[in-house]
């Protein structure tokens, strides 16, 4: 829930890792991991799903 609340305040990948206190990596991978539990495809844009269902 707070990646998605950062990813919906449209704050870039490095603010994001440091505000959560993990790598940029583990933020890959958690964005991933978002991805697939939202039956995204691999070329779509998670942030402007997000910003889209309001």
């Amino acid at each position: 829930m707070r990646l998605i609340a950062l990813l919906k305040i449209n704050l870039n990948n490095t603010d994001i890792a440091i505000l959560l206190g993990i790598s940029q990596d583990s933020l890959r991978v958690a964005r991933h991991r978002l991805r697939k539990k939202l039956k995204l495809e691999q070329g779509e844009d998670l942030a402007g799903y997000l910003l889209s269902i309001s």
